[in-house]
């Protein structure tokens, strides 16, 4: 249509059209609304009180249920699932005496206190909880009182079975089935999304080797009076995680009146100083390198200056040590010579490489970042003391991580809690030569056969390892009293399966441990026992250490320097 071909009139007719048809629409439309209104209020005066609670009770099972899916072991035993429980809640509005509800409720001695029960009872409020997860005999009792306005729903609660023992590992849920921590928090939208659709969560945890680690943990703590103790164990061909464990613990179905160091998971959020732990990284990287080969000999009798410091060993040997003997004596002269050869660059990139550097990658809750010096900050001070263990920290599945890949030929995988299905297609990259990979797994039999970690031997398993005593920062400066001690070891060493990493805290000295709080006195023995359970859990076979192929395993051609090392090796 061409307006301006029409006339004044026109224009008058056709608006008014158009104002009529917009008025008889939104009168239509209030008139349909009217009539809705006017048939639910009808409906509702046809709808009893219990009709109308019924609804309320299925809007609360939409709104406080969550179903969580069931979480196993490898095995699929089971760790933690939902139970079929009953709430109970009022409609203070509907009470006939709120106060004479309140003290009946709380009469009945289930945990209920009165002056709470008023407050709630007496308030104006439409709803309000009176109890969550109450018990069969609960539920009778406060249904016998007969109260009106108090009511029950059906709800659901998680229990983990075994209480404690996987406490830092699997975490919790609120009241409300949450997650709150741990693998719960971590994988709360998929444990939904499965128990939606009744599947579970396989973990790659192992309750035997959990109960043995936590055993020998607690063991080990009573036996020094330690303040805690950590431990990870891990398979070095997967990531896979068969045991993480932190004490204290805490049990994730009473959380009232938790010491905040009980919550605590040393093992993932804990950075420490692992000490001599990292001896055999600086050596890894002087023989991936071709910096130093086994015969290299290194001066250990004077101490090395450093600035205003002085670099000692602890009962140092004195003379000259080939290669495998630093480690095996744990020569923080020895590895300090070998970190400057290597240099600071290239020791920054290996750490990088084994991911001591940068947060764990993978699924593990509560993670931590490692503290280091920044590049700039990378001086010849810190290339020296980072190549026995001391001025970086990383947590207990940073080591176990590093650790197996110095033993497994050299890969690097992703620590992991999820157990893994097709194990031939595991991501991982390539950290160091394999051969330089199967030399360390050489030296640390020897460490373990002959050296500072004698004590984590076991026979015919072919333990392999390294132990650290790192003393603690305390208020800016390190403590000779407070030690962390560790043992990082695997086994068996001609095939490596099973890295072990144990850290006790704050051991105390006493006559047990002839006054050392060391790695090699409070940590190895640990590790060692641990290993020696495990070997009968799993069915591994004891091997016999004459045996042509272990002997060619793990012989290693190397000229001792040390005379102690010359009467032991005739």
């Amino acid at each position: 249509m061409d307006w301006n071909e029409l006339s004044k009139s026109d224009i008058y007719e056709e608006s008014l059209k158009n104002s009529i048809i917009r008025w008889r629409f939104i009168t239509g439309l209030m008139s349909f609304a009217f009539i809705a209104i006017i048939l639910r209020l009808f409906d509702l005066s046809f709808t009893t009180v219990e009709e109308i609670n019924l609804a309320y009770k299925k809007q609360l099972h939409s709104q406080h249920i969550i179903s969580r899916a069931d979480i196993v072991d490898r095995n699929g035993t089971l760790l933690a699932s939902n139970i079929k429980t009953a709430s109970v809640y009022a409609h203070p509005k509907q009470l006939i005496d709120a106060r004479a509800a309140a003290k009946h409720l709380a009469n009945l001695k289930i945990g209920l206190n009165e002056k709470d029960l008023i407050g709630k009872l007496g308030s104006n409020k439409d709803f309000v909880w009176i109890k969550r997860h109450i018990t069969p005999i609960e539920q009778q009792l406060i249904h016998d009182l007969g109260v009106p306005g108090v009511y029950f729903v059906k709800d659901e609660r998680r229990i983990y079975p075994h209480e404690n023992l996987f406490a830092h590992v699997l975490g919790y849920v609120n009241i409300d089935g949450v997650g709150i921590a741990g693998i719960e928090r971590l994988y709360n939208n998929e444990l939904i999304k499965l128990g939606l659709d009744s599947e579970n969560m396989q973990l790659s945890l192992d309750v035997r080797i959990q109960t043995i680690l936590c055993s020998e943990l607690k063991n080990a703590i009573d036996l020094h009076s330690a303040v805690g103790g950590a431990g990870v164990i891990m398979n070095v061909n997967t990531g896979e995680i068969l045991a993480m464990a932190s004490l204290p613990d805490f049990n994730p179905h009473n959380l009232n009146n938790i010491k905040k160091e009980s919550l605590f998971n040393q093992v993932a959020l804990g950075i420490y100083e692992m000490g001599s732990t990292f001896k055999p990284f600086t050596l890894a990287m002087g023989l991936d390198t071709n910096k130093i080969t086994l015969n290299d000999a290194f001066d250990v009798s004077k101490p090395l200056k450093i600035g205003k410091f002085q670099i000692h060993d602890y009962k140092g040997k004195g003379g000259y040590l080939s290669v495998p003997e630093i480690l095996m004596y744990s020569s923080n002269l020895g590895v300090a010579q070998v970190a400057k050869l290597v240099g600071a660059k290239a020791q920054r990139d290996y750490l990088n490489r084994f991911g001591m550097l940068r947060e764990i990658e993978e699924n593990i809750p509560g993670k931590a970042k490692p503290m280091f010096p920044n590049e700039k900050k990378w001086s010849e001070a810190s290339l020296i003391t980072i190549s026995y263990g001391h001025g970086i920290a990383i947590t207990g599945i940073h080591l176990a991580q590093a650790m197996a890949a110095l033993v497994n030929g050299g890969l690097l995988y992703k620590p992991t809690l999820i157990r893994q299905e097709n194990i031939d297609n595991i991501e991982c990259r390539r950290v160091i030569k394999e051969q330089t990979s199967h030399t360390m797994r050489k030296l640390l039999r020897l460490t373990v056969e002959s050296g500072s970690a004698k004590r984590a031997d076991v026979e015919g398993l072919l333990v392999g390892g390294k132990t650290g005593t790192a003393e603690k920062n305390k208020n800016g400066r390190y403590s000779k009293k407070l030690n962390l001690a560790v043992f990082a070891g695997a086994f068996p060493m001609n095939k490596p399966e099973y890295m072990i990493v144990v850290m006790i805290d704050e051991a105390k000295q006493n006559s047990i441990n002839y006054g050392y709080t060391t790695g090699g006195m409070i940590a190895a023995p640990v590790g060692g026992n641990i290993i020696r359970r495990m070997a009968q859990v799993l069915g591994i076979m004891h091997l016999d250490h004459n045996d042509k192929e272990v002997l060619q395993a793990m012989y290693l051609d190397y000229i001792p320097r040390h005379v102690t090392t010359k009467l032991a090796k005739r």
